[in-house]
């Protein structure tokens, strides 16, 4: 068992949001790792548009939220989860009077897979 706890984490700035890796858990019988990430998007911000090409992501809400997929929105909340697949266009968009946290599972976890989309690309 490894209790892994989140309050002396490093936050790193990401665009429109904070993140800290939480854990990385060794997928058995295989050389990869799912990353466990603690995400804080700031009250009326978001993260911009992208996408994976070659992971999943599970999202589990701690706060409500909005989590964006393709061209749709979803409100989020706490003891849901969502699961975005390789190559969905997605983003997370805090509510104007709370900051949005959440849960990011990334399957396999896998370094600088991830593709910026403008919104002319969408």
């Amino acid at each position: 068992m490894r209790i892994e706890r989140s309050k002396n984490r490093e936050y790193t700035k990401r665009p429109g949001y904070l993140r800290a890796v939480l854990a990385n858990v060794e997928v058995k019988n295989t050389s990869q790792y799912l990353g466990v990430l603690h995400v804080i998007i700031p009250k009326g911000r978001s993260s911009d548009k992208h996408y994976h090409s070659n992971l999943k992501e599970i999202f589990i809400p701690l706060t409500e939220g909005v989590i964006g997929v393709e061209n749709q929105e979803f409100r989020v909340f706490p003891d849901e989860i969502i699961i975005v697949d390789e190559k969905e266009v997605h983003w997370a968009k805090a509510l104007d009077d709370c900051d949005f946290r959440l849960i990011a599972i990334k399957v396999p976890d896998i370094s600088n897979d991830r593709v910026s989309v403008s919104d002319d690309d969408t």
